[in-house]
């Protein structure tokens, strides 16, 4: 590992790692389901003071971040290096890459969830992360809302019952769906 220099900082562009997109994409498609209180919004912009990057340098002058870019206001076309510590490493395998993507993202999003939002993140935790990873991280195959509700100190039945609001949610919107067909069928 090394810090790269202000004049490799200038002379790079900077694109995400192949094998940390899925984590990345994950992070800023759930960044909606975080705490917009101030409380929320604060614990949000902690991760982004004193940031350090971490990616690999390839041969087209290219930094390919695997980590550090967990914050929300993160812009990979306005990326001002001078701003951030960078390391790079000279050598990691994909598949650390990928745990280290997805343990960034998940150590950043994971406290700022509202609760009324936990079930819908697990769904889509499951739904996005590769499976070895969710063995790797929770010790499961998949996450059942019995682990999640631990792992977040809320009860299960907090978490059935915003499957049971989603279930209702999307029997309404279907119902509306078909009256409105049937009114225009016939």
């Amino acid at each position: 590992m090394k810090l790269l220099t202000i004049k490799k900082k200038l002379n790079s562009s900077v694109v995400i790692h192949n094998d940390a997109k899925l984590a990345f994409n994950f992070f800023f498609n759930q960044i909606y389901l975080s705490d917009k209180s101030l409380d929320g919004l604060y614990k949000l912009q902690l991760t982004h003071n004193h940031q350090t990057l971490y990616g690999i340098y390839t041969e087209n002058n290219e930094i390919a971040l695997f980590s550090g870019y967990e914050f929300i206001s993160f812009n990979l076309s306005n990326l001002d290096l001078k701003k951030y510590v960078v390391i790079i490493y000279d050598s990691i395998k994909d598949e650390e890459v990928a745990k280290q993507a997805w343990a960034s993202a998940l150590t950043a999003i994971i406290p700022t969830v509202s609760t009324k939002h936990l079930e819908q993140f697990r769904r889509a935790l499951n739904n996005s992360m590769p499976s070895n990873y969710i063995r790797y991280f929770f010790g499961k195959n998949i996450i059942s809302q019995d682990t999640w509700a631990k792992f977040n100190s809320v009860s299960r039945y907090t978490l059935a019952k915003q499957t049971q609001k989603a279930n209702k949610l999307i029997t309404s919107q279907i119902s509306i769906f078909e009256k409105l067909k049937d009114k225009h069928a016939g």
